[in-house]
């Protein structure tokens, strides 16, 4: 809520001196993420686990402000989980990444409007792995039947994102990205691991659905 409030006093202070129009919403988005997990479901075939399909449908939201035709500032974040079931076995992949964005419009006309922008933040990933299902409390303690994985990293993400205005005070943004994941590797307990094979930068594609609209930031005169 703060990070929008500045967006909007900051399209104001740029709006005032150039008599531009100024845009601002926020809401939900679905997310595609399109990482490449072939290596991995070959490690957990290989041990009896079923392998992941892509991509990966995510849930995240967000909001911005800033000029129509000039620069935005805003936020926005996203993640999601799927599992696959073989047996008593049972693998599931969470991953989540957000942070602070920064846009930049390229053409704005009519009821449309083209950009590119770069996400900066952070994210998780968590992979469990269940291999059995305990008959008892005293089993559980005994012999473990699940193992997890996680990490976190550092969150670049540039992208470009075409804006259709549907409404007056409604606005859908299609974003298309290269998300880098950079930084941690994978732990287990708090213990570094080496040679996980998972590598979680991918392409991701965003539908935005923004309430909002533009307006002009100047006061007509009479």
């Amino acid at each position: 809520m703060r990070l929008l409030l500045v967006s909007v006093l900051f399209a104001g202070f740029l709006g005032l001196a150039q008599g531009a129009l100024g845009i601002g919403g926020g809401g939900f988005m679905p997310v595609l993420y399109f990482p490449d997990l072939s290596a991995l479901n070959a490690e957990l075939s290989a041990h009896g686990f079923g392998g992941f399909s892509g991509p990966l449908p995510l849930w995240g939201g967000g909001g911005f402000g800033g000029l129509l035709s000039g620069p935005r500032l805003g936020g926005m974040g996203y993640g999601g989980e799927i599992s696959v079931r073989r047996g008593e076995k049972t693998a599931t992949l969470s991953f989540s990444a957000g942070g602070f964005l920064t846009e930049r419009a390229l053409f704005a006309e009519g009821n449309m409007a083209l950009g590119f922008g770069l996400l900066l933040g952070g994210g998780s990933a968590e992979l469990e792995l269940i291999f059995r299902a305990p008959s008892s409390f005293e089993e559980a303690l005994a012999t473990p039947t699940s193992t997890r994985l996680s990490r976190g990293f550092f969150a670049l993400e540039p992208y470009l994102t075409l804006e259709l205005f549907l409404f007056d005070w409604a606005f859908l943004k299609v974003q298309v990205g290269y998300l880098l994941a950079l930084g941690d590797g994978w732990k287990a307990g708090g213990f570094d691991l080496g040679g996980v094979p998972a590598s979680l930068s991918a392409p991701v594609l965003h539908f935005f659905v923004n309430f909002g609209g533009y307006a002009s930031l100047t006061e007509e005169t009479p």
